[in-house]
């Protein structure tokens, strides 16, 4: 949130509803972690990948402003494995590549994507 901090504390200390938002996204943030820990130990490098692109971490922007670098420190994987599969997720017509940006196309297909190489 950018608020200044004394609003902050002013709304989490007064304001039922800023703290209901504040469990929400908390809440969010927590399945975020752990679906990350589970994929992080049993899931392959592409499913990774897509994971981070899907809606479970950017609900609303389609458009993600991530260098490949920096979408394989938050996958934890190299840039040249990230960009292996971007490239294929891009020949498939799920991504568009464009420098610093990657842009989902088709949420169907990418949704079909993650459950085809989701390990069982």
């Amino acid at each position: 949130l950018c608020l200044p901090l004394p609003l902050f504390a002013t709304l989490r200390e007064t304001s039922l509803a800023f703290n209901q938002f504040l469990v929400l996204h908390l809440n969010m943030r927590l399945g975020q972690a752990m679906t990350i820990i589970e994929a992080g130990r049993t899931q392959s490098t592409e499913h990774r990948v897509a994971l981070y692109l899907s809606r479970l971490f950017w609900r609303s922007t389609r458009r993600l402003n991530l260098t490949q670098e920096e979408l394989g420190q938050l996958v934890g994987l190299s840039r040249q494995t990230v960009n292996k599969v971007l490239q294929s997720l891009e020949g498939m017509g799920i991504v568009s590549l464009d420098f610093g940006r990657v842009a989902i196309v088709d949420d169907e297909a990418l949704n079909a994507y993650l459950a085809a190489t989701a390990a069982h």
